[in-house]
């Protein structure tokens, strides 16, 4: 039986692919901080 560490390395794992997935086909990584959240000056670095 796998440890419980190893199942966690596992979903890490498939997580971070599908996230990449998505940001491969989006183009652009999705905001995921609520802009209202957002500190001014963060804004206008970008």
């Amino acid at each position: 039986m796998p440890s419980k560490f190893s199942l966690f390395a596992r979903d890490t794992k498939e997580i971070e692919l599908k996230a990449k997935q998505k940001l491969d086909t989006s183009g652009e990584q999705k905001d995921s901080i609520p802009a209202k959240d957002k500190n001014p000056d963060d804004l206008e670095i970008k």
